[in-house]
């Protein structure tokens, strides 16, 4: 389990069977490539600190907060220099947006995005790669299109 808690741009990562948990008003930005690679029995999670789905009761408080959306960010990818990027078989769960996308067009695949307070994924000037994903629950759109054409 890892908690990430970056405020700056990431200039490329590779993310592998973890869980990222999110405080309130984090996310994380990547400028470069990111690989992100999961298992359909091992999803690489990004979600809220006070998820206790997930790797146990992360803030230590038993059941006395329950994760919901808007308790962090999102994923942002962002730029020309991150459209090399793969999303596979990640969760999206209680964030502001799942993945907000850039003027990139990255590869995001059997992922699942859920109870977000705005969008599962939001694209702008993108023509991201959308293959297998599950979007659902979320309070506006399971997918905004902003000046993009994805292939999905």
């Amino acid at each position: 389990m890892e908690a990430y808690a970056a405020k700056s741009p990431i200039s490329s990562s590779l993310i592998s069977t973890t869980i990222g948990f999110f405080l309130p008003s984090q996310g994380l930005s990547i400028y470069g490539t990111l690989v992100a690679v999961g298992k359909t029995d091992s999803l690489v999670s990004f979600t809220s600190f006070k998820d206790d789905s997930l790797g146990g009761d992360n803030n230590g408080d038993g059941s006395g907060t329950l994760p919901a959306p808007n308790d962090w960010t999102y994923l942002q990818i962002n730029g020309a220099g991150a459209s090399g990027s793969v999303v596979d078989s990640c969760l999206f769960k209680y964030g502001y947006y799942g993945i907000y996308i850039s003027s990139s067009d990255p590869l995001i695949q059997r992922s699942t995005f859920r109870r977000h307070y705005g969008n599962g994924l939001n694209l702008s000037y993108s023509s991201a790669t959308l293959t297998d994903n599950l979007i659902n629950n979320n309070l506006q759109y399971g997918i905004y299109l902003g000046s993009s054409s994805p292939v999905i």
